[in-house]
């Protein structure tokens, strides 16, 4: 893991440079790119920013990480925040988790259809990038503390039974998480500072299965 600790009133502006260096750099050796973004509030004005850089963004396709069982056009889908933040502003592919229109679980069937098209390594879904961002209770993607999924050696996305907030959500599992080229965690705030730098505190928290199991982390931290 490598944290890179930035100063608060330049993060995001730095986290959309690092953002758009890595973009930069897979679009010199690929054809296509495969992305896997989050949602919440950390990662919203990064992304804001990195839509107005000029890449090339029609050879790259974006995934989502996890989303919540609430229809499309509700503020709090995740889908719908990226959009109006960043996919509105490129001209990208990019794929919904859930949009109503389907059962939580024919939606996470369609999302698995859609991940197979991606390259494989152990037979399973390589993103070139992923992005997470991180909750303070450690949670990662929607992978909760003490979930059952936490223990999913096999399926690469799965509905999480449980309501977190008063909704369902569907998530990417580990399986795919760890098995990413180069992942990217954006975190903001005292307390994930704290939870990140404290082994300890992170004991047994989705966190930390991240951190001990990724080779290729790195960790953009807002401070002060």
């Amino acid at each position: 893991m490598f944290i890179k600790k930035i100063n608060s009133k330049s993060f995001q502006q730095r986290a959309s440079d690092f953002l758009k260096d890595r973009i930069e750099t897979l679009l010199q050796t690929k054809g296509m790119v495969y992305i896997a973004l989050p949602g919440g509030s950390t990662p919203m004005p990064i992304l804001s920013q990195l839509a107005k850089e000029k890449l090339d963004w029609a050879r790259v396709c974006f995934y989502q990480t996890d989303e919540r069982v609430v229809p499309i056009d509700n503020k709090e889908n995740n889908y719908s925040s990226l959009s109006e933040a960043f996919f509105t502003h490129i001209k990208a592919l990019s794929y919904p988790m859930y949009t109503g229109e389907h059962s939580p679980e024919e939606s996470c069937e369609i999302y698995i259809k859609e991940l197979k098209k991606l390259e494989t390594q152990n037979n399973i879904p390589r993103f070139d990038l992923i992005v997470l961002g991180m909750g303070e209770d450690g949670h990662i993607a929607s992978l909760f503390p003490k979930s059952f999924l936490l223990n999913e050696k096999h399926r690469w996305a799965a509905v999480e039974p449980e309501k977190k907030n008063g909704t369902q959500r569907i998530t990417l599992c580990f399986p795919v998480l760890l098995n990413a080229e180069e992942t990217i965690l954006l975190v903001k705030g005292s307390n994930k500072i704290k939870l990140l730098e404290e082994k300890k505190t992170r004991k047994n928290l989705p966190i930390e299965t991240l951190i001990n199991q990724n080779q290729n982390l790195t960790v953009l931290c807002s401070k002060g």
